[in-house]
């Protein structure tokens, strides 16, 4: 009996390839598109000039485009009441200084605690993704980092970018390949980033059906070489690797490897490289 299961899943494993294959438009790359100028360095904010504002605030991201950043990057969690919330961490004990989780806590709860920075209460609170898309999707290009992988999460993702008109200015980011398949699968013309394309993990690209493939391949630079580099350029990625951790001490290492694509973590040491550079208003209280 076992033997027979065994040999009918057996059985079943080309055909669902074939299936998957079929749905995915076969191998091969898709017809190149991008959200970034390719033309330009692209600075992404990460959870807008955390060092000086509460992390993933609305003053940070508001200073974020008076400073004249054209992308941001931000964290997307859920609360107890299965709200899209912008925050980073799984605990509320660094950003909110209370000792809980996210997921313990509404929507409404969240709101009416204010963010920390540098210990310090500031007058930002938690925003919904809801509202942070109202507020910024016409500013920048937003780079979604996603931290739960469920397909409810997704279909909530999808219908608030819908629902925002966002489609074209938001990329959504994931470690996870099939968080990101199903994304592409309900909503082609949604750009998504797989994180985690570090050196080494090249082969995961083949394998990806056309259709499902990522618009863009994230990354620590840090877990970049120069076969990772040479992989991009033969495979014409390299406009669309995505590489964050870069600071003062690695940025020249980074434009001169060709990557246009950059989540910033910002200090004074980078205000030549912005256009608006003295219109930092930093009134954290």
């Amino acid at each position: 009996m076992l033997k027979r299961i065994f040999l009918i899943l057996l059985a079943l494993i080309p055909v669902s390839i074939l299936s998957l294959l079929l749905i995915g438009g076969g191998m091969g790359r898709m017809p190149e598109r991008s959200v970034f100028n390719s033309s330009e360095t692209n600075y992404i904010a990460h959870r807008g000039l955390y060092n000086y504002f509460a992390e993933n605030s609305f003053e940070g991201y508001e200073n974020c485009r008076l400073m004249g950043f054209k992308s941001i990057e931000t964290d997307i969690r859920v609360s107890k009441d299965n709200h899209l919330i912008v925050f980073h961490d799984d605990s509320t004990q660094r950003l909110l200084g209370v000792n809980s989780t996210v997921e313990e806590l509404t929507l409404a709860e969240l709101e009416r605690i204010h963010l920390l920075f540098n210990g310090q209460a500031t007058k930002n609170t938690v925003m919904s993704l809801n509202t942070f898309l109202k507020s910024f999707q016409n500013d920048f290009v937003i780079y979604l980092d996603n931290k739960v992988n469920k397909k409810w999460v997704a279909d909530s993702l999808l219908s608030q970018i819908k629902k925002s008109k966002a489609q074209g200015s938001v990329i959504v980011a994931s470690s996870n390949l099939l968080f990101l398949s199903y994304i592409k699968y309900k909503n082609p013309d949604i750009f998504t980033a797989l994180e985690g394309f570090n050196a080494g993990k090249e082969w995961i690209y083949s394998l990806v059906p056309k259709k499902f493939k990522p618009d863009y391949y994230s990354s620590f630079v840090s877990k970049i070489d120069d076969k990772h580099l040479e992989f991009l350029r033969e495979n014409q990625l390299l406009n669309h690797k995505i590489v964050y951790g870069v600071d003062r001490e690695n940025l020249n290492y980074t434009l001169q490897s060709g990557i246009g694509n950059m989540i910033l973590d910002f200090d004074s040491s980078f205000v030549e490289i912005l256009p608006q550079h003295d219109s930092l208003h930093q009134d954290k209280k």
